[in-house]
């Protein structure tokens, strides 16, 4: 069993997986397949920062411990603190995200932040979340998309297809698979629960 948060995240993520597909469709123009592969990129980005958001209120739910008075009173403490780097947190790149899983919870998630399947190391990925994330705020805020090498074409333009947004689903799914993983071993090492998500 996976947690909550992540049961959310694969829904928004077939949500935008679905923005990909109409985006594949024959009938559109180039500019309705642009809008529609950066629809489905922002979706994306915004499923990982809402399960991120999500673990963490989950995270403080799991570690609760009613009939330790003292936990609880220091955990109520912790609540409020949570909640506030929670309001701030808007932009999931790599450091922005750790940070707040590790201020939040305890867990630092970084050497479970690599992607096997891809011979990805932990850098090559945070180094890949950051340019999707530089993508995104590229056109949401109107300026001139960045080229990197997994979102060109063969002139070296710049634009997102339905592979560039495969990638960037296995990848952001790849990260919340780890997350869960890493944070359930925490939880179950430090707080002795037997029994959490897996």
């Amino acid at each position: 069993m996976s947690s909550q948060a992540r049961v959310r995240f694969e829904g928004a993520l077939s949500d935008a997986e679905l923005l990909c597909l109409r985006g594949n469709a024959s009938n559109l123009s180039q500019k309705q397949r642009r809008v529609q592969y950066h629809a489905a990129l922002a979706a994306s980005v915004a499923a990982w920062e809402a399960y991120l958001e999500s673990v963490v209120r989950e995270f403080l739910k799991e570690i609760a411990d009613p009939l330790n008075l003292t936990f609880t009173a220091l955990r109520m403490l912790l609540e409020p603190k949570v909640e506030a780097e929670l309001k701030r947190f808007n932009t999931p790149n790599s450091s922005n995200s750790r940070k707040l899983i590790y201020e939040s919870t305890g867990y630092d998630p970084i050497n479970d932040w690599n992607w096997p399947a891809k011979s990805m190391s932990g850098i090559a990925v945070r180094g890949l979340v950051d340019e999707i994330i530089q993508v995104r705020h590229s056109f949401a805020h109107g300026y001139k998309m960045p080229a990197y090498s997994w979102n060109v074409d063969s002139r070296g333009d710049a634009r997102l297809t339905s592979t560039s947004l495969k990638m960037v689903s296995g990848l952001f799914l790849n990260l919340v698979e780890a997350t869960d993983r890493g944070l359930d071993l925490y939880i179950k090492g430090s707080y002795g629960k037997l029994r959490v998500w897996y």
